[in-house]
């Protein structure tokens, strides 16, 4: 998705083969794997006590994966006509930004954190030092803030004291 922006903003107005060629890729390897967890766990994996959430916002990724990449391989092959109503497939930010939600998928990595005890107790360490970085960061921004504005008061001093040299 990031390298697939930088090229957005490099290029306007154009697309590039490859990042969408990778792209279709990963929908389809999405969906294969849905297909085979959805497969292997029958009705259960919509229902399922402790998955269901994560599974249904799977197939939702999915689902809008499949349809992002539907829309744009009819508009390259012509397939949409001019008085339908999407006005370009890429301006479909709405899809671009569910996109995104494919990232939420990485969380549920953290479900396997139980099993290493070490990475475990470093990332609740670093999660409970968090309240005391947002302080730290508080009043480090007060100090920039207080000597920011000294610093401003003395230069303005010093040009309006007709007294001292020009800069």
């Amino acid at each position: 998705i990031g390298i697939e922006v930088e090229h957005g903003v490099a290029y306007p107005n154009t697309s590039s083969e490859a990042l969408l060629i990778v792209r279709n890729i990963y929908v389809f390897l999405f969906t294969v794997e849905l297909l085979l967890r959805i497969f292997a766990f029958g009705k259960s994996f919509f229902c399922e006590e402790d998955e269901w959430a994560w599974n249904w916002l799977d197939l939702f990724i999915v689902l809008n994966s499949l349809w992002e990449s539907g829309l744009e391989m009819a508009a390259q092959l012509g397939a949409l006509s001019d008085g339908f109503a999407l006005t370009g497939v890429t301006g479909l930010k709405v899809i671009r930004i569910i996109r995104i939600t494919r990232l939420v998928k990485i969380t549920r990595l953290a479900r396997l954190m139980r099993f290493v005890r070490a990475l475990r107790t470093l990332t609740q360490s670093i999660f409970y030092t968090l309240k005391s970085l947002v302080w730290a960061l508080v009043l480090l921004a007060l100090i920039i803030y207080v000597f920011g504005v000294l610093f401003t008061q003395a230069v303005n001093d010093y040009l309006n004291d007709s007294s001292n040299p020009p800069l």
